[in-house]
């Protein structure tokens, strides 16, 4: 696959729902929580080594002197892990967030090495619960920078919907790596829709049922969708436990349209099985210039899975800080860029630093509380 430039596009006001529509659907207590991986593959891109700025940051710290700048990070003069640190990723070994954190994890493990530090960054895949169960991992450790959540669309949601036994305040972001995208599909065999605008011109005669796979933060992106394109008393969510199942449905004409990350999807496009039909973001995609996105239908629905890494609260600051530069380090590295580019993730910016992402976090909380209002089915 040939690499794909870098669009350098401008953040948009995060637009919250605000339509109490009433959804015909199953409810979400039953909805599956495996959604990171659904959302998994998800939706969501990254890039923006933005945060790179944050690296500015560091370099603030190099001005500490010891910390030379992160380039001593070598480690020696500030703080630096001194057993083996594990790295919790709450979905599926294979899935978007396993394989993304991993992608991150390597080059980290060989930047520790290279800067003579002799442990190892273990990635450790603890499943269930809508992720609260690798969460709860971690609050279960002690807050000493040997332990790193991978957070995918777990905190937020668990927040809002009052699952959690835990807020915001006792966490804190290493960095976000990834804000992927989505994109809503069809059916490429059967006569559904020939683009966006007549599967919404249909919703009030014919309604809309919508797949998703996962739980609450699975259907965000419909619900923001439907809320735009003004069809959300017309959109029914159809929600899966099983991707495969819903896929196989949609290309049927069982269901009218889903939506996922274009990695996952695009082979059953290239043979014609599915059909693109809008794209969460405001630039054009090159090959897929044809797909109308945000600037083109003034739909300003976008949001996706956002892969991040966080600690405890309580977790040293100069542990967080080395872990910071670490990751920035490792997402710098060839081999993580070329897999960013394979997988669509250099779509727009994903790098925030970890202030910024607990900020983040914040909205995405408010987020999904207004989806749970606008979601009544």
């Amino acid at each position: 696959m040939a690499d794909k430039p870098s669009h350098d596009t401008s953040s948009t006001r995060r637009r919250y729902l605000k339509h109490a529509g009433i959804l015909s659907a199953v409810g979400l207590s039953g909805l599956s929580g495996c959604s990171g991986n659904g959302g998994n593959g998800g939706n969501g891109g990254n890039g923006g080594n933005g945060g790179n700025g944050g690296n500015g940051g560091n370099g603030g710290n190099g001005g500490n002197g010891g910390n030379g700048g992160n380039g001593g990070n070598g480690g020696n003069d500030g703080w630096q892990p001194e057993q083996n640190v594990r790295l919790v990723v709450p979905w599926g070994a294979g899935g978007g967030t396993d394989t993304a954190v991993r992608q991150v994890a390597q080059p980290a493990a060989e930047i520790l090495s290279d800067r003579g530090i002799d442990v190892e960054l273990n990635v450790e895949n603890i499943t269930g619960a809508g992720g609260m169960n690798g969460a709860q991992a971690v609050m279960d450790q002690p807050a000493d920078g040997h332990t790193i959540f991978a957070d995918t669309n777990v905190l937020a949601p668990n927040i809002a919907d009052g699952t959690a036994n835990f807020t915001l305040d006792d966490w804190g972001g290493i960095a976000r790596m990834q804000y992927d995208t989505s994109w809503i599909w069809t059916s490429g065999v059967e006569d559904t829709y020939d683009d966006i605008y007549e599967l919404v011109d249909s919703a009030p005669e014919n309604g809309i049922q919508f797949g998703v796979t996962g739980g609450l933060d699975s259907a965000v992106f419909p619900i923001q969708f439907a809320q735009e394109a003004d069809i959300l008393e017309h959109m029914e969510i159809v929600a899966y436990d099983d991707a495969g199942q819903m896929e196989n449905d949609i290309i049927t004409g069982e269901i009218d349209c889903g939506y996922a990350e274009l990695v996952e999807i695009e082979p059953i496009v290239e043979e014609g099985e599915a059909q693109l039909l809008f794209v969460g973001i405001e630039d054009e995609v090159e090959g897929y210039e044809d797909v109308p996105n945000v600037e083109d239908t003034g739909w300003d629905a976008q949001f996706g899975v956002q892969r991040a890494l966080v600690v405890q609260d309580g977790t040293p600051q100069e542990a967080i800080d080395f872990w910071s530069d670490i990751v920035q380090e490792a997402m710098e590295t060839d081999a993580y860029r070329e897999f960013e580019s394979a997988n669509y993730l250099d779509l727009r910016e994903g790098y925030l630093s970890g202030p910024e992402h607990m900020e983040n976090l914040a909205d995405m909380v408010d987020l999904f509380e207004e989806a749970l209002e606008a979601y009544d089915p």
